[in-house]
C-alpha cells in the first residue's frame, strides 16, 4: 500500500516460476502463464536432469509440482532426480 488513493497502479512483481509436471498438467499451463512474468514448465520423464540443476540455473521464486497423484506415487525416477 502506497499511503494515498491512486486511480490506477502498475505494480510490477518479478516472479519466475519451474512447474515440474506430468502430462495431466498441461491444462493449467494457460492458466498459470497469466500471473507469472516467466515460467519454465518442465517434464522430468522426459529431460535427463535433475531438479537441483533446474533450480540452480534458473533460480526461481517458485516450484510448483503438478502431477496426477497415482503417478506421483509410483514414480521412481523423480525421487531421484529431486532428492535436494
Amino acid at each position: 500500500f502506497s499511503g494515498k488513493l491512486l486511480e490506477l497502479s502498475d505494480i510490477h512483481v518479478f516472479i519466475k516460476n519451474i512447474v515440474i509436471k506430468d502430462s495431466f498438467a498441461n491444462c493449467m499451463i494457460p492458466f498459470l502463464a497469466e500471473d507469472y512474468e516467466n515460467l519454465i514448465v518442465v517434464d522430468l520423464r522426459q529431460l535427463n536432469i535433475g531438479c537441483r540443476a533446474l533450480i540452480d540455473s534458473f533460480a526461481p521464486t517458485d516450484v510448483l509440482i503438478l502431477y496426477n497423484t497415482a503417478q506421483f506415487a509410483q514414480d521412481r525416477e523423480f525421487s531421484l532426480k529431486c532428492k535436494y
